[in-house]
């Protein structure tokens, strides 16, 4: 990550409060690579809430995190068809919100504990409807 202050940037919108700008990049010009950047404003001693990696283990091939007992996940293969996924997540997280799948489609939402985790899985066709742009919330 790289922080540079405005005074060395060109672009700076009129009335722009802002006085840094992060960047971010991967070194060693890798071919794959994504970022998911979890922002959480706090005080400045207030305490950060935890985020975990998450990465399916069957299925389409997705990632993503759990934050505050809230999990997101993302296609990792845009274009890859999303009949089933499974993953893992703590067992206190609460939401899940998962994108790419087929939008205004059914799927049906299995669990399974496993120690502190609950094993997740979404297979399409059920009771569970993706919304407009196929993102699953439960």
């Amino acid at each position: 990550m790289t922080i540079n202050t405005y005074n060395n940037l060109v672009a700076k919108a009129q009335l722009e409060p802002a006085t840094y700008r992060a960047s971010f990049q991967a070194n060693g010009d890798p071919r794959d690579v994504r970022f998911l950047h979890v922002l959480q404003g706090t005080d400045l001693n207030g305490a950060r809430d935890q985020s975990q990696i998450v990465r399916s283990i069957a299925g389409t091939s997705y990632e993503g995190a759990v934050v505050h007992q809230h999990a997101v996940l993302f296609k990792r293969e845009l274009n890859a068809a999303a009949s089933s996924v499974t993953y893992l997540v703590p067992s206190d997280t609460q939401t899940h919100i998962v994108t790419g799948l087929a939008p205004a489609t059914g799927y049906t939402v299995s669990t399974l504990p496993i120690g502190d985790q609950v094993q997740v899985t979404l297979t399409q066709g059920g009771s569970q409807q993706t919304d407009s742009a196929g993102v699953l919330q439960f």
